[in-house]
């Protein structure tokens, strides 16, 4: 009998905190009735697993494509199928596809062209300009690539490794048009983020049992990224003018520690170590709003499907969000239960997303 292997690259699906652990579980349960699943991690750490739905084969990350490669050799049978996660295109996933790659489907998450020129561009930030690097031909040549021409290993190798594979999964449709329009004949399915039916939380008239002494508003980062709106929100709070109530905002999740959040006025901001998958049940209703992403600009992306977004949405409580979510394309009807800004670098509306919140409480 036929296998669907659902793989990822690195130690997300190790941490039930995180949100690929959750959608990936999600994915389990749904599939599970139709075909057999396995769940694949690879990691080059030492962590273990003890949910039997979960295989964990750990490699060297030094050579974690003749690693998968061997795995695959060994464990993929004809009419398997694997879904991978995309880790960005290399040679060493184009070769790993040139073998495999009518039993694999990827998964594709983020705009990759967008997101691997930053991550390039922050390499060489990173690796620093020096006297000597200035005499070096291969410092201007990838100065060159990184700041000019914009190559990077997923330009180079992308549109080769997706021509190869059975198929794609996008999640949202921005993404699956970017795909077309790097491959034409790429055939994408788009099936948004997702979590477990059994765990929602539709929080029916308990918006109105809040009216504490503040507006609480949540945001989960998990870990800090330049998309986030972080610091949008800090430019927001020191701009902002006399509100009628105080607005108490908790991040939680790991920030660098060059960032600082700094209240002002009538707006509070605190952080707090990230919340297990146990704890957000208990802790999130607690809140008028969640806030999810709001500076999606900087990846040049107007809709995403952030798993957040869904954990706010599972607790009962609404969204601030700078983004166009794909659950709200297909249901336009519950835009009235979020609030949505602008895709860009402008203020937060913090007295207007007062307004809104008491409308929502006396309307439950």
């Amino acid at each position: 009998m036929s296998q669907l292997y659902i793989v990822h690259i690195g130690n997300y699906l190790l941490q039930p905190a995180s949100g690929v652990y959750q959608k990936y579980m999600a994915l389990h349960a749904a599939l599970s009735p139709m075909v057999r699943v396995k769940l694949i991690a690879f990691s080059n750490s030492d962590s273990s697993n003890d949910h039997p739905a979960i295989e964990v084969v750990h490699i060297d990350i030094k050579n974690k494509w003749l690693a998968i490669h061997q795995w695959m050799s060994e464990n993929i049978k004809a009419g398997d199928v694997v879904w991978l996660r995309y880790p960005f295109a290399s040679k060493g996933l184009y070769d790993l596809i040139c073998d495999f790659g009518n039993q694999i489907i990827l998964e594709h998450n983020t705009n990759e062209l967008a997101e691997a020129i930053q991550i390039q561009r922050r390499a060489w930030k990173a690796g620093g300009f020096t006297a000597k690097s200035i005499f070096r031909r291969s410092f201007w040549k990838y100065t060159w690539a990184t700041w000019v021409s914009q190559n990077t290993d997923e330009s180079r190798w992308g549109v080769k490794c997706i021509e190869k594979v059975k198929g794609g999964i996008a999640v949202t449709h921005e993404l699956s048009e970017n795909l077309k329009s790097r491959c034409p004949n790429y055939p994408v399915y788009i099936l948004p983020n997702c979590v477990q039916e059994r765990d929602l939380n539709l929080g029916e008239k308990r918006m109105s049992e809040r009216s504490g002494e503040a507006i609480r508003l949540v945001m989960l980062i998990g870990s800090y990224d330049y998309w986030q709106g972080l610091e949008r929100i800090m430019s927001s709070i020191e701009g902002a003018g006399e509100l009628s109530e105080r607005i108490d905002i908790d991040i939680y999740g790991q920030l660098p520690d060059h960032f600082r959040l700094e209240s002002k006025g009538g707006i509070q901001i605190k952080n707090y170590p990230p919340l297990s998958q146990d704890e957000m049940p208990k802790v999130l209703p607690s809140y008028n709003m969640g806030i999810g992403t709001l500076s999606l600009y900087k990846k040049h992306m107007k809709e995403a499907c952030p798993l957040k977004v869904r954990e706010y949405w599972k607790a009962g409580i609404p969204c601030l969000m700078g983004y166009m979510d794909t659950a709200l394309i297909s249901h336009p009807e519950l835009m009235r239960y979020n609030y949505k800004v602008p895709n860009d670098a402008s203020m937060i509306p913090w007295q207007s997303i007062i307004d809104q919140i008491q409308k929502w409480r006396l309307t439950g």
